[in-house]
């Protein structure tokens, strides 16, 4: 009676109660199930669904939008066109989530690929600051701070003092060893 009172008396409703219409596949996995009839795929709408595709048009902007973060570019015509051939091949193309993995993981072993930085912190970089380059274009830290080199200074006495207090504690607790 408190819930009754608090969350009134509403019974609870059906799919199609609440405007829900199920689409030919559903519907014929409902009377399937409520029937106990045998399954057929003679249902053409039903067997429709289950081999639907994403299509060409879609395939190639999932491979695009894959392609432009991990390389730092768009991809041309061409290399789209490839890529989603490629995962085609491999049956990976009816999935956006299946094209967008193998997308990432071809682009990852390609030399073009190996040569960016595919770590987790480029992803993170809102987190841990824009990412930082060498001269020969490897992978050289994070700018946590910007360009502000003052910043920088504080922060690495930070860490000394906090690596200094922490060995003494450990010292006088009898740990042996220390931070490497």
């Amino acid at each position: 009676m408190i819930f009754g009172g608090l969350f009134g008396n509403k019974p609870a409703q059906a799919p199609q109660q609440l405007g829900y219409e199920p689409n030919d596949a559903t519907q014929y996995l409902m009377d399937y199930l409520q029937n106990g009839s045998k399954f057929s795929s003679s249902n053409e709408a039903f067997r429709d669904n289950l081999n639907s595709t994403l299509g060409q048009d879609v395939g190639v902007n999932v491979v695009q939008g894959a392609f432009a973060p991990m390389m730092s570019r768009y991809g041309d015509e061409g290399e789209i066109n490839s890529l989603y051939n490629a995962a085609r091949l491999a049956g990976a193309a009816d999935n956006a989530n299946e094209l967008r993995n193998f997308t990432s993981q071809y682009l990852a072993m390609t030399p073009a690929g190996q040569e960016q930085d595919m770590s987790p912190y480029y992803n993170n970089q809102s987190y841990l600051g824009a990412t930082v380059r060498k001269a020969d274009g490897t992978y050289g830290g994070q700018r946590v701070f910007g360009d502000n080199e003052e910043m920088y200074t504080k922060a690495k006495n930070l860490i000394g003092t906090s690596t200094d207090l922490a060995q003494n504690y450990l010292a006088k607790l009898g740990a042996k060893g220390g931070f490497s």
